[in-house]
């Protein structure tokens, strides 16, 4: 096993700010007026913390890679000191990531580890969902861009539609046509529910075609979204396949836990 350099960062409040403008992820923990009122630190998206992971393995993504995996642990705050690392397993075709703050590795959870693949099959869509089209402009993608400091134009855009798939799942919540979108949407509203939760990403795959679509930065980006329950109140699954002009850019399927605002509260720093 190859034990790549690590590069270590610290990622300021503004710059999830702009992260967060770019995405259009409007999650409270990522906000500055929210969190600090709370005596908080504002939490990193973990799909910023992706996308620059990706800048040091671009090559890997680019000529191999075929599935990536995703396993979210620890969470990282701004202004705390970031080691990312790699390493390549030739034997299994792998790419491990990792992404140290504090609190240990954003990229593992028990026995579980993040990766890139040059392995995976393109699993079968299920039927039904919902279709959500965003749209999407070049200064999104230069921001993002700038942001992640990813060097290959065509890993920046791909890792932005990944980025910007977020939104696509919280629009299939907040507007919710399917019976397990209400199901989900009810967990959210507080208005409804007082003990509200929160759907956290637990674990995520992608899986990319042999031949993907390049992304265009402009114009709209297609999201297939399919909820299921696995456990009512507790565990679900969201299926995604995100296309432009018709092509198949990737497909993913997100694993996700409901956890108190409370619970998650107290699991990020204080000031």
């Amino acid at each position: 096993m190859n034990v790549a350099n690590n590069k270590q960062i610290i990622i300021a409040d503004e710059e999830v700010a702009l992260f967060c403008e770019a995405t259009k992820d409007d999650n409270v923990i990522h906000k500055k007026t929210y969190m600090t009122p709370r005596h908080k630190r504002i939490v990193v998206p973990g799909m910023y913390l992706l996308a620059l992971a990706s800048n040091y393995s671009a090559a890997f993504l680019k000529e191999r890679a075929r599935s990536v995996r995703v396993v979210f642990g620890s969470i990282i705050s701004t202004n705390e000191s970031i080691c990312f690392g790699q390493s390549l397993c030739e034997e299994e075709e792998k790419l491990s990531l990792y992404a140290f703050g504090e609190s240990g590795d954003a990229f593992s959870l028990k026995d579980e580890y993040s990766y890139i693949s040059a392995k995976g099959e393109m699993p079968a869509f299920p039927a039904g969902g919902t279709l959500h089209s965003l749209e999407v402009n070049p200064h999104q993608i230069r921001s993002f861009t700038s942001l992640t400091k990813i060097e290959d134009s065509v890993v920046a855009r791909f890792f932005f539609s990944v980025a910007y798939a977020s939104m696509a799942l919280f629009s299939a919540i907040r507007n919710p046509i399917t019976e397990t979108e209400k199901e989900i949407n009810l967990l959210l509203d507080k208005s409804r529910n007082p003990a509200q939760l929160s759907p956290f990403y637990q674990s995520l795959e992608i899986f990319i075609p042999q031949s993907p679509k390049i992304l265009y930065p402009k114009g709209n980006i297609d999201y297939q979204v399919h909820l299921i329950r696995k456990k009512k109140h507790r565990l679900y699954a969201a299926h995604l396949r995100c296309m432009q002009s018709e092509k198949l850019v990737f497909q993913a399927k997100y694993d996700l836990i409901a956890i108190p605002d409370r619970l998650i509260m107290r699991m990020i720093k204080d000031l």
